[in-house]
């Protein structure tokens, strides 16, 4: 889901800071029954696709906004779109898949935990460190999925090393390319 400019300078698709979210199983597209929320972002939260966010309480009850960890597993959801997008600023709504749902998912929104990357099988949380980030489960933090691989540098062709560009994501520059994968479900 590229972003592509309306000019002829410049990048196209549009360079981000992370790359938008990969869905690899759990969403064929275009099907609104696997789409699980889908709720008007808090203003001015800045969320971005990939990024996790939760259903706000008091002031922010029936908004997204960025988790910070203190959620329980089922109100956390991994937001589809940029708060900023065209579609979600002209319906007003976000959408969010559950981390309780049967998705595998990457994401350039993640952390680390103890100066650790995370690792294929670790238990992955809302950082609590960082809004809207993934980490590793390093205490008593609510499991919102398992990593399916190490972290993946996508500004290197995943597939081979021979074939230029083969797999390769260039949306986002070589600093912010590298996504971790995990499976959702507690």
């Amino acid at each position: 889901m590229p972003t592509y400019k309306n000019t002829s300078n410049g990048a196209n698709p549009e360079k981000r800071a992370k790359p938008r979210v990969n869905v690899l199983r759990g969403y064929p597209g275009n099907e609104t029954t696997a789409l699980t929320r889908s709720l008007p972002p808090k203003a001015g939260e800045l969320i971005k696709s990939g990024m996790a966010i939760a259903v706000g309480t008091g002031p922010d009850a029936g908004l997204f906004v960025k988790a910070d960890g203190t959620e329980a597993a089922n109100m956390v959801f991994i937001a589809y779109h940029d708060q900023s997008d065209t579609d979600v600023m002209s319906s007003g709504k976000l959408l969010g898949f559950s981390a309780l749902g049967g998705f595998e998912l990457e994401t350039g929104y993640w952390g680390q935990a103890a100066g650790a990357d995370p690792a294929d099988g670790d238990a992955i949380c809302v950082d609590p460190g960082t809004a809207g980030q993934f980490a590793p489960v390093t205490g008593a933090e609510p499991v919102i999925g398992y990593a399916t691989s190490d972290i993946i540098d996508w500004s290197n062709g995943q597939y081979s090393n021979t074939v230029a560009n083969m797999a390769q994501n260039t949306e986002a520059g070589a600093a912010g390319s590298k996504v971790l994968r995990f499976v959702t479900g507690a």
